[in-house]
């Protein structure tokens, strides 16, 4: 028979966190389920702090419940500001290594950026902070829920450790997210500034790889590599999109001396760049994420295959694990020298660069890799400032703003999409420039160019948010395409386009980045113990 005071404080205690997530899940900082589970964990914690009074001080137990509460609250509105920014939930292995690759100057933008979510987020501290003083003060305080009885501390001690048997559960502890936060956050710090020295363990393990090459030593060769940043293909006119963002691209292409293969359903394996990039240019995937950091990268494999390699950037020069791929290059160029969110350098600055690598005689295999800031928030900085390159910035009243206004899309977020679809309309310009100079200057030796975005960008497409998303599919839609001057051939017989230069072939099959260091290898004439032949679609048979 469960007595009256446990009654009274179950029941009042479910009221109050029931209340504070109902609040938090209204304000959009929380998910249905991710609701529950955060309320079952606010009442069993808290009514087994109260428990504790059977073992200490009234005065402490009651302490630890304030704290607890005001804990959750903070927790909550945390949750509140990352899914408004990021369209993510805090994930501990994400905030580590965002704050990782964050320096002080992007914590003052991210505040002037994002001061209507943070408002909401304090505003909500604020009126919960204020309920839960009034019911410790009602209910608490003044001892008239008396004091439980042992056994009541028993049962819900397991009830507790039985929460934290499930994984699902124990996601949503909020007393663990924190020191869990803050491991992560050293051991990503530690990983950044040990990126050098693990790559050169990894080469220095080279004759372990399984090294051997598919193509003649004689056979010149350049491969480019452009790595796009935000790109959703959904915004892309080539994919279908209603806006003509990537004609100059798609102009490009079909006056090119060569034979293209898109693919049309690929995605990210992560919405943000860094866990990305580390199952795309590795070995790693989703299955085994942890080996990038035991396993060659696509920049260790083409050294060890000969190849004389350079990397141009438009992102920061200190950004981790990227930077030392880059740096590691032969020759290396980055080009942004400021806050790489709000930085005034554009792609195009990388032009200059790439007209001296290509003035160079290159060498017999030559890697060249371009890592654009692409369309990367802020979107109405990513173009120069000369309005032709501009064409959506003022629109109000086509197919795109009235399908978007229809969706509930506030104003803000129908302004980002037209910033953003002009900075797809420059990433096209900036790509159909680099595949001319490419034409240019290598037409008398075999190039092959392999674009593709780290993740995809929602902006407006399901949801009133402009940024990474995790909980869209626009976070992880991108655009990959596949140019070269020599003819490609789909696995299975497919050829491109009958023949015809300036065709395109469509890889309609899902396909995964988590699958591109296949493609790599592939494109290159590498192979190593990872390559697997069936997750590599092109097959480059003369």
């Amino acid at each position: 028979m469960i007595n009256s005071w446990l009654q009274s404080l179950f029941l009042r205690t479910a009221l109050l966190f029931v209340f504070l997530v109902s609040l938090a899940f209204f304000l959009d900082f929380v998910r249905g389920v991710d609701a529950l589970k955060i309320a079952l964990w606010g009442i069993v914690f808290n009514v087994f702090l109260l428990s504790l009074r059977s073992f200490v001080s009234v005065k402490l137990a009651n302490m630890m419940w304030l704290f607890f509460a005001m804990l959750l609250i903070v927790d909550l509105a945390s949750q509140g500001v990352l899914r408004g920014s990021f369209g993510a939930s805090p994930t501990p292995s994400i905030i580590a290594q965002a704050l990782a690759n964050t320096n002080s100057s992007e914590v003052v933008d991210f505040i002037f950026t994002n001061q209507r979510i943070l408002l909401k987020a304090f505003g909500f501290v604020v009126a919960c902070t204020f309920a839960a003083i009034w019911f410790f003060r009602r209910c608490i305080r003044d001892g008239s829920i008396g004091n439980p009885r042992r056994l009541y501390l028993l049962v819900l001690g397991a009830i507790t450790l039985a929460l934290h048997l499930n994984p699902t559960m124990l996601k949503q502890q909020p007393l663990l997210r924190w020191p869990v936060l803050a491991y992560r956050h050293h051991e990503e710090s530690q990983q950044i500034a040990d990126a050098k020295r693990i790559r050169e363990k990894i080469w220095q393990g080279k004759a372990q790889w399984g090294l051997s090459s598919t193509a003649p030593t004689s056979a010149p060769k350049t491969v480019v590599v452009i790595i796009g940043e935000s790109a959703n293909r959904h915004n892309w006119s080539w994919y279908g999109y209603l806006r003509p963002t990537t004609q100059a691209l798609e102009n490009a292409l079909a006056k090119s001396l060569g034979y293209s293969v898109r693919f049309t359903q690929a995605t990210s394996g992560a919405a943000y760049t860094l866990q990305s990039l580390r199952l795309a240019l590795t070995p790693a995937d989703n299955q085994h994420p942890e080996i990038w950091s035991s396993t060659p990268d696509f920049m260790l494999m083409a050294k060890a295959g000969g190849y004389q390699s350079t990397w141009l950037s438009n992102q920061v020069a200190y950004e981790g694990w990227l930077s030392v791929l880059g740096k590691g290059a032969d020759a290396h160029a980055f080009v942004n020298n400021g806050n790489w969110r709000d930085t005034s350098s554009t792609d195009f600055d990388l032009l200059p660069h790439l007209d001296m690598v290509l003035a160079k005689p290159p060498a017999n295999k030559e890697l060249i890799v371009i890592h654009q800031l692409g369309q990367h928030f802020h979107y109405d900085l990513r173009c120069p400032a000369d309005s032709m390159m501009r064409p959506f910035k003022n629109i109000k009243d086509d197919v795109v703003m009235r399908a978007m206004e229809s969706a509930g899309r506030s104003s803000a977020i129908r302004q980002a999409r037209n910033h953003y679809d002009d900075a797809i309309f420059c990433g096209a310009v900036f790509t159909a420039s680099v595949l001319e100079k490419l034409q240019l200057q290598r037409g008398a030796r075999e190039i092959e160019l392999i674009y593709f975005s780290d993740h995809g960008q929602e902006v407006g497409h399901t949801q009133d948010l402009a940024s990474h998303s995790e909980s869209s599919i626009h976070g992880y839609s991108v655009p990959l395409f596949i140019w070269s001057n020599r003819e490609l051939k789909l696995k299975g017989g497919q050829l491109s386009k009958a023949l015809l230069k300036g065709g395109t072939t469509d890889y309609a099959a899902p396909y995964s980045l988590n699958d591109l260091d296949h493609l790599l290898q592939g494109a290159l004439g590498v192979r190593t113990q990872w390559y697997r032949a069936e997750r590599d679609p092109i097959s480059r048979e003369k």
